[in-house]
Order: structure tokens, then C-alpha cells, then sequence
């Protein structure tokens, strides 16, 4: 019997296949190319193909499921072509674009979803809330842990947006309201329940609603080690998602005005071990620079300023600062508590950053010394990179509350 011998497999002349190859072969074969007949035995028991290309076919399509099968048990494709960066505001102009955690932030393709997949954010009204379709967090259920000056105004945020929202306060706080302005919160509604918490205080915990019934935690205080790490193991595990503010002064800074992003390196302090270890376990960690308010407000920028300097800080005019607006951190928080990703994460929330120098010549402040002394011992200068944040979290027509773009502020020093 003739064969074919094709990388030096035998295949019968009875294969198919080969009657679709346009190989040349001797005249005296071409009658074989067709098979030969099958006898009337043949007829009569199922046909088994001699060819071994067939013969591999027909095991490997058997163990296939059905193409309907397939089609209803696939995964959804989630793939969409990266977009471009966002254009950086000028406090990062300058700052690392890559490295670890640093990549361009991807958009879902249109019409692409998964049911892992949250809806798109959009600033709605000036906030940032999920695309529900009717500007509710329908099903969210958050517990804002330290209920102060960003923690309460995140709370009515999110009870604005449809949220079951909780808020704490310590036991030893009898009246929000007798706070300092510089600390006092915002009066929250009626229907936002508030609980006694202390963390330094395990029985305290109890009264706190189920962790089963809560969605999210914001924490909005230091935390340290070994509370964080007993608390973590009695309640923060058992919530889906888990949010933590920290302060950059957590980000180890060799010399003044450097740039930071999240690489860098953190300092060996008790607050940066405590998120840390929260860290390892999933939770987001938003590092805040200086917060700054309204204009007028306790938090203006001229205040925080005299309450700067007349704290003792460094007179330093070549001091490089960043500050971030109350409202800023609230959509920041809100687009984090909404989306998927970024678990296990820290983020920087820096705002915009300055010369020290500046923010004194805008408050018509006396003038700061300019000593290079003071100036290459300052290591608490240094230059915020919120480029993660605005590429991978914000919407697209998000950017940061310049402390100085506002109206002008005169006050007293």
C-alpha cells in the first residue's frame, strides 16, 4: 500500500487530508488518492478511520465540551488598550513615572463587564460617586472609624450619596461641638449612628455594629502595634474592604525637597508598622499631606500657616510643601471605596505642592528667613507625587484644589 510520509509519520492513503495536499506523486497512484472502497462488512459496523490525523481529531473533540458550553462558561474578555497618562498637575511634573506600583491607569472598553466589575466613577454635582445610574451607593454599608474634621465630612458624603453610614467617637468626647474650630466636625443627620470606640480599649469594640453588616472601614486615625494587629484578627477581617489614612510624614526623606511616590521608602515608626501590617492584608493605605479648608474657613491656608509658624516650625522659605483640600480627600476616599483594585495598596493624596515662601508672600505674612542652614537640615521638605492616584483612581476630569488659586486671603499674622 502506498503512504504518505510527512516528518516522518506514516499516514495511510485513506487520509482526507491528503487529498487536500498538492504534493506531486507518480501517475499509477492518482486512483488511490480517493480511498479504496469498503466492502459490504465494512457498511455494516461503524466506520473507524485508518488515518491517524482523524483518529487524533476525533479523541481530542470528545474531550472538548460543546461550543455551547464554552460560550456560557468562558470568562469575560476584560482587556482594553491602555489610555494616556493623565496631564500631571505641576506637583508631580517632575516626579517618577515608573516603578513599582507605577502604571498607566487602563480604561474598560465600552460595553465590556464582568461581574466583578464595579461601575464606572463620575463627579456628580462636584462628587465622586459610583455611575449606579440613579447617583446612589445602593447595598454600601461603611463604618468611619474617628468621626473628626475629614472623618465626619466623609460620613455625610456618603450618606448624601445613599450609604448606611456609622460613625465613632471616642467615650471621653461628651460634645463634638466644644472642639477647637481646628478640629471640630461638621454636624452629621440624625440617622447616621454613632458609636463609643476607643481602639487602645478591646471592650469598647463590642459596641460597634457586626462587621458581617458593614461593607467598609475607614480609618481615619494613627493606628500602632499590638491594637492594630488584635483589632485586625477581631474585626477589621471579616470586612470586605478596609481603608486607612495615613500622613506622609510616614516616607523616610534624605534630604530636602525630595520627591516621594509610594516606593519610597517609610520610616521605622509606629504608625508605619501598624499600616503596614494592615497593608499586607489588603487594606488600602491613603497617605494625606497638610489639609487645608475653605478660605475663611478654620483650615484657610493663611490659618494653617500663623498656626504653623507660631507652633515653632522651621522658618524655612525654601521649604517645599504640599497641601491637599478637605474635599479632595473625600473624593479621593469615595473613588477608593468604589472601586475593585488597589488593595493591599498605599496611596498618595498630596494635593499641590509650593514653596513656603510662596504661601507667606500670599497671606502678606512677615517675611520667613531664608537661612541655608535651616534649609539643608529640613527634612520635613519634600515634594509629593500623587501621579498613581490621578492616573489610576480619579476620573478624568479630576484634579487637585490649588491652595493658592483661591480668593485671595488677607489676615492677621
Amino acid at each position: 500500500m502506498d503512504e504518505w510520509r510527512l516528518v516522518g509519520i506514516s499516514i495511510p492513503d485513506e487520509c482526507p487530508f491528503m487529498s487536500k495536499l498538492k504534493v506531486s506523486r507518480p501517475a499509477a497512484s492518482d486512483a488511490k488518492c480517493a480511498g479504496t472502497p469498503r466492502t459490504k462488512s465494512d457498511s455494516t459496523r461503524p466506520h473507524v478511520s485508518k488515518c491517524p490525523v482523524m483518529q487524533l481529531l476525533f479523541i481530542l473533540s470528545s474531550m472538548l465540551p460543546s461550543a455551547s458550553a464554552v460560550a456560557t462558561t468562558a470568562p469575560t474578555a476584560r482587556r482594553a488598550p491602555p489610555r494616556s497618562a493623565v496631564a500631571s498637575p505641576a506637583s508631580c511634573a517632575a516626579c517618577p513615572t515608573s516603578g513599582p506600583g507605577l502604571h498607566l491607569r487602563m480604561s474598560m472598553a465600552a460595553g465590556v463587564h464582568s461581574r466583578t466589575t464595579r461601575p464606572m466613577m463620575q463627579l456628580t454635582n462636584g462628587h465622586v460617586a459610583p455611575d449606579w445610574g440613579d447617583g446612589s451607593q445602593k447595598g454600601s454599608s461603611v463604618l468611619v472609624l474617628g468621626a473628626g474634621w475629614v472623618g465626619s465630612r466623609l460620613a455625610r458624603r456618603l450618606h448624601e450619596d445613599g450609604s448606611d453610614v456609622h460613625v465613632t467617637h471616642r467615650p471621653s468626647t461628651v460634645d463634638p461641638d466644644a472642639k477647637d474650630d481646628y478640629f471640630r466636625p461638621v454636624p452629621l443627620p440624625a440617622s447616621i449612628e454613632r458609636h463609643r470606640f476607643d481602639l487602645a480599649d478591646p471592650e469598647s469594640w463590642s459596641a460597634l455594629p457586626p462587621a458581617s453588616s458593614i461593607s467598609s472601614v475607614v480609618i481615619t486615625f494613627p493606628l500602632n502595634l499590638p491594637a492594630a494587629e488584635n483589632f485586625w484578627e477581631t474585626y477589621l477581617r471579616h470586612v470586605p474592604r478596609v481603608v486607612c489614612y495615613s500622613s506622609t510624614s510616614v516616607y523616610q526623606v534624605d534630604f530636602p525637597g525630595q520627591r516621594v511616590n509610594e516606593a519610597t521608602a517609610l520610616k521605622n515608626s509606629p504608625r508605619a508598622l501598624a499600616e503596614s501590617f494592615l497593608q499586607e492584608r489588603g487594606a488600602t493605605i491613603l497617605t494625606i499631606a497638610g489639609i487645608f479648608g475653605e478660605p475663611r474657613g478654620p483650615r484657610g491656608v493663611c490659618r494653617c500657616l500663623s498656626a504653623y509658624l507660631g507652633s515653632g516650625g522651621a522658618p524655612n522659605g525654601r521649604k517645599s510643601v504640599n497641601m491637599v483640600h478637605e474635599a479632595d480627600i473625600v473624593d479621593a476616599t469615595c473613588a477608593c471605596l468604589h472601586k475593585d483594585a488597589h488593595g493591599g495598596d498605599r496611596l498618595n493624596i498630596g494635593g499641590e505642592h509650593f514653596l513656603l515662601q510662596d504661601l507667606v508672600s500670599h497671606c502678606k505674612h512677615p517675611a520667613v528667613p531664608d537661612d541655608p542652614d535651616v534649609h539643608e537640615s529640613d527634612l520635613s521638605s519634600k515634594r509629593v507625587c500623587s501621579q498613581r492616584l490621578l492616573e489610576e483612581v480619579m476620573p478624568d476630569d479630576f484634579s487637585f484644589s490649588h491652595p493658592m488659586g483661591q480668593q485671595q486671603e488677607v489676615e492677621a499674622a
